[in-house]
């Protein structure tokens, strides 16, 4: 069962609306030390200045303490250091919603979101296997077409790049990749045909609670749209196999 959320409340400083540009950490994979002993030392020191059990809301807390550059370095070291369990995850999810039931500034709320988002997926991606990986990955560059920030040439030449480091150099099989790409689709019209509610899947809870924090049918709306956006990515992907797979494997 959940615990009971924490009714802690962020900084004040985090209702600045330019202040989640701080939190933005490296594109995963999670980034390995630089090699530079300086970068390390600063990782070290911006980590080690955190009680070992902080709670997400301390972590947060201490992170508007830091300059822009020293908020950046901070998240990227605790989500590369062992810190990061499914434990604190739940417990950052449990600060979101206490902000939610107690109507925190939007700012705030956008803010506390992001982080968890970030952290949990850092989190899920040490046991994500490679082919889910490198899916998410060109799932990204097929949902920019989709949204019309980058035309379809851009991104299929993305998706090809992702693929082909991916095959060559990580060790990728190819069959593995197009299974796991297959199902995701499979999976997306699955979803549509039943309605399927991604505020549901994503907060790990039932009816009620999604009818708490958004409004159904909003949400519904909105979780449709997203795997509309998401089926013309893998449409995307799949366009930007064709013929690929055959050079790739040369």
């Amino acid at each position: 069962s959940r615990r009971a959320p924490s009714r802690a409340r962020v900084a004040p400083a985090s209702r600045d609306t330019r202040a989640r540009r701080r939190f933005r950490t490296s594109s995963p994979p999670l980034r390995a030390a630089s090699g530079d002993d300086r970068d390390d030392a600063r990782r070290g020191a911006t980590l080690d200045a955190l009680p070992i059990d902080a709670s997400f809301i301390a972590l947060v807390n201490h992170a508007f303490t830091l300059s822009e550059r020293d908020a950046a370095t901070f998240v990227d070291a605790f989500c590369a250091s062992e810190r990061l369990t499914a434990a604190f995850c739940e417990d950052a999810f449990d600060a979101v919603y206490a902000a939610y039931a107690r109507r925190a500034p939007e700012d705030e709320l956008t803010t506390l979101l992001e982080l968890a988002k970030i952290f949990t997926t850092q989190y899920k991606m040490r046991a994500m296997p490679l082919e889910t990986r490198v899916l998410d990955e060109t799932l990204d560059a097929g949902r920019r077409c989709a949204a019309g920030d980058v035309d379809e040439a851009e991104a299929r030449a993305r998706i090809r790049d992702i693929l082909e480091r991916a095959f060559a150099i990580e060790g990728l099989k190819q069959r593995d990749y197009i299974i796991a790409l297959r199902e995701y689709r499979v999976k997306l019209e699955r979803d549509s045909r039943s309605g399927k509610s991604y505020a549901l899947e994503f907060l790990e809870a039932d009816e009620t609670l999604v009818a708490e924090l958004c409004d159904p049918d909003s949400e519904l709306r909105a979780s449709e749209a997203c795997r509309r956006e998401l089926i013309v990515a893998t449409d995307v992907i799949f366009r930007a196999l064709d013929g690929f797979l055959e050079v790739a494997a040369r």
